[in-house]
């Protein structure tokens, strides 16, 4: 086993534990969350002990949602009418330090299944995109939320570990080449979602404003490795 997959079985184990242990508390799990507007899913968010802005940036409305020490940037997608979305985007901006290699980047997309890393032009971001074409429960709701929440701090343990394997870590990297080309400009995450899990996720390199940043995550753990 290749020292990035030890690094990540390990931050799995730990993340799986945290996130059962999250949802468990939670009033009628079986309740019914018809779609995954905003609207609908705000009880869900108080329930978890969230608190959230509407903002708007751009022309598109942000939920802006705190949950704990974490940031997570909300988007409603396929929507039919106001009120009734059967998609829910999910983003965290992540900060601190130089942006990682997009090999690195590919080597934890092929570990993860909680989120996708994708390298825009001045950050990394985190994705993960719900379906909800029939709605959903509220505690599939908010598994999926604080497993995409405890995945921000997979992302920070997986880094500082390729961190502390430095040399070794490079050569395994640098002998992973990128598969398929590069597509840009690409809106939404249609390009990155539904790939393959035996070959490396590709990477988007597209345009992300600059206000978005004010929403960085950092790492805030005890091993924290400098600038992070």
């Amino acid at each position: 086993m290749s020292i990035i997959k030890s690094l990540a079985v390990a931050a799995a184990t730990a993340f799986l534990a945290a996130t059962s242990a999250s949802a468990q508390g939670l009033p009628n799990p079986n309740g019914v969350v018809p779609n995954v507007s905003f609207v609908a899913i705000q009880p869900v968010l108080d329930d978890l002990g969230a608190t959230y802005t509407l903002q708007k940036r751009g022309d598109t409305d942000v939920l802006v949602v705190q949950a704990g020490n974490r940031t997570l940037l909300l988007r409603q997608n396929a929507c039919s009418g106001y009120g009734n979305c059967a998609g829910l985007i999910m983003e965290a901006v992540i900060g601190g330090g130089d942006l990682p290699p997009p090999q690195m980047v590919n080597y934890y997309n092929q570990l993860s299944y909680v989120s996708t890393a994708v390298l825009y032009n001045n950050a990394l971001v985190l994705e993960r995109y719900l379906i909800a074409d029939y709605g959903t429960t509220r505690g599939s709701l908010a598994v999926n939320i604080m497993a995409f929440t405890n995945g921000i701090n997979e992302w920070f343990r997986f880094k500082n570990g390729a961190a502390g394997q430095a040399s070794t870590i490079a050569e395994q990297l640098n002998s992973t080449a990128l598969e398929g080309p590069l597509p840009s400009g690409i809106e939404g995450l249609a390009a990155v979602h539904g790939r393959p899990a035996t070959r490396p996720a590709e990477v988007v390199r597209a345009s992300l404003s600059d206000d978005y940043l004010i929403f960085a995550n950092t790492d805030v753990s005890d091993h924290a490795v400098a600038n992070d």
